[in-house]
C-alpha cells in the first residue's frame, strides 16, 4: 500500500511512519531502514521534472528521523544501566 503526498504516491512515506511510531526496541532499526529508503528515493529523484513537492517531502522526513535519532540516543544514555 501506498501514500498520497499532495498528488504523488509516496512508498517511502509507510517506512517513515513506521519509524516515528515504532516502540524504542526497535526504533533505530526502523529509523535506519526509512532513512536509506528515503536517500534512494532521493537520488532517483533527481533531475526528475516536477519532483520539487516530493523532494521536499523528503528532506522533511530525513530531518525529523534524524532528530528522532539523536533524541532516541540521549533518552538511552540518560536512562539507568541494568547491573
Amino acid at each position: 500500500m501506498t501514500s498520497s503526498i499532495r498528488g504523488f504516491t509516496a512508498p517511502w512515506r509507510e517506512l517513515y511512519l513506521a519509524a516515528l511510531f515504532e516502540s524504542d526496541a526497535t526504533m533505530g532499526d526502523r529509523i535506519a531502514i526509512a532513512e536509506k529508503v528515503l536517500v534512494q528515493r532521493e537520488h532517483a529523484l533527481l533531475g526528475a521534472p516536477n519532483s520539487d513537492a516530493e523532494r521536499q517531502a523528503i528532506r522533511n522526513a530525513l530531518d525529523a528521523l534524524r532528530a528522532l535519532r539523536i533524541a532516541q540516543e540521549v533518552r538511552a544514555r540518560s536512562q539507568p544501566h541494568a547491573a
